[in-house]
Parts: structure tokens; sequence; C-alpha cells
């Protein structure tokens, strides 16, 4: 029987693991790009990590932890606030299969910047996360400011390879979310 994670615990590992809990706009829906407010890339380059944020999408969606990180790359690194880094393929798949066991996840990506160079793209952006308890019950919603590198590998396929994220002040009712 899966370990029952206390709603602390729970929120606690939304923001460690959110740094790599990604999807561009719509990115549910096939051919879509990534809908970002600054794009420094060539377009086939932008439609390849959009679809790289798809296949996380559905991923998560599945509740499928084995196709979660055959999304990162072997070294990856993810840092949260207030949270010990998760560190390789193995670390993410411990943290993912007692969260997709008892939570549906779903996620939504507000991007504000993607840049591409060579083999390295870094993207920042205000990402929306709601896990729903597969019992019932309330689901959490969480929305932080996100930072990640991914690398396109030798196989030519785009891999979350780093990520940071943190929690914004608290905005004024004047304030964009995620400002």
């Amino acid at each position: 029987m899966p370990k029952q994670i206390s709603p602390l615990t729970l929120t606690l590992m939304v923001a460690a693991l959110a740094s790599t809990t990604v999807g561009a706009r719509a990115t549910t829906q096939p051919g879509t790009t990534m809908d970002c407010e600054a794009v420094q890339a060539e377009k086939a380059e932008v439609e390849e990590i959009a679809e790289t944020f798809r296949k996380w999408d559905a991923a998560l969606r599945a509740g499928d932890v084995e196709a979660v990180t055959r999304l990162v790359t072997e070294d990856a690194e993810f840092w949260s606030s207030s949270q010990p880094p998760l560190e390789g393929r193995e670390a993410l798949k411990a943290a993912f299969e007692p969260l997709l066991s008892q939570y549906d996840m779903e996620q939504d990506f507000e991007c504000r910047e993607l840049i591409v160079s060579g083999s390295w793209a870094f993207v920042r952006g205000v990402e929306n996360n709601r896990l729903s308890p597969k019992s019932g019950g309330d689901s959490v919603h969480q929305s932080q400011r996100a930072f990640w590198v991914l690398h396109r590998g030798e196989d030519g396929v785009w891999r979350f390879a780093r990520g940071m994220t943190n929690r914004p002040p608290e905005r004024r009712g004047d304030q964009p979310p995620g400002s």
C-alpha cells in the first residue's frame, strides 16, 4: 500500500517537483507552440521543445512515472525553496511514484521567455499546478515562478536537465500572476 502523504508534505512536494512540471499554454492540444513573450529560437526548435512539454503533460496526467523519468537527463537536478535538490532520474522517480499514485496532477504554464543556444534551451515563466486526491477531497492549487534548462541529447531529443522554482510574493490586486 502506498505511503499516505500529509497536506503539508504534499505542499512541499509540489514545490519541489514543480520545477520540472511544465507545459506551454494549451500544450494538451496537438500542434500548438510555445506562447512566450520573448523567444530567441528557430521555429523548429520551439516546436520540438513544445512537444517535450506536451509529452511531460501527458505523462503526468496519465500518472506514468516511467514516461516522466524518460523526459529528464540522467544527471538532472531540480531545486525548490526549502527543499533538498532532486538529483537524477531515480530521485525524481522516487518522488513522483507516491505522488502520482495518490493524486491526479494537472498543470499549465505561462511562458515568459524561451532562449535556445545550440543544444541548450532556457525557459522561464509561471506554472500553475493542481493536485486532486484520487480518493476524493479538495484539490491543492499552487502557482509559482519557474526557470529550467533543457538539453538536446546526441539522440536529438530535448530533455529537462535543470529546474528551479519559487513562490512569488503575495501580489497586489493590480499585479499579474507570477509578478
